[in-house]
């Protein structure tokens, strides 16, 4: 009478720790593949602290993190030609520095332009 309830916790035990075992791996693709994009999300948060201290020159200059956000997302949203994690990364860092800078330099004062 016991025997087939436990056995069925048993069989579900069994289940969890399988699923457990197969999340923890996912888990671990998952982050060394997330690293692979740190270098670009690096240089974002480097550009983006940049942009922050424009202010300093004049008060004009201030660009929110969703405006930035836009340009970041439309960045990550090209096509790239190559196949190597290497040369996408590249070509992705340009294209956003590319994009700041023609989104930056729009709003600039003349007085300005020689600054940045």
């Amino acid at each position: 009478l016991l025997k087939k309830p436990l056995e069925s916790t048993k069989a579900a035990a069994s289940t969890i720790a399988i699923s457990l075992a197969e999340s923890s791996r996912l888990q671990v693709d998952l982050d060394n593949e997330r690293e692979v994009f740190r270098p670009l999300a690096t240089l974002g948060s480097q550009i983006f602290i940049l942009i922050r201290e424009l202010p300093c020159i004049d008060h004009m200059y201030r660009f929110s993190l969703e405006s930035f956000m836009v340009l970041f997302h439309k960045v990550l949203n090209l096509q790239t030609g190559s196949d190597s994690i290497e040369e996408k990364l590249r070509f992705l860092g340009n294209q956003l520095k590319i994009k700041v800078l023609f989104y930056l330099s729009r709003s600039l004062f003349k007085a300005d332009r020689l600054t940045f």
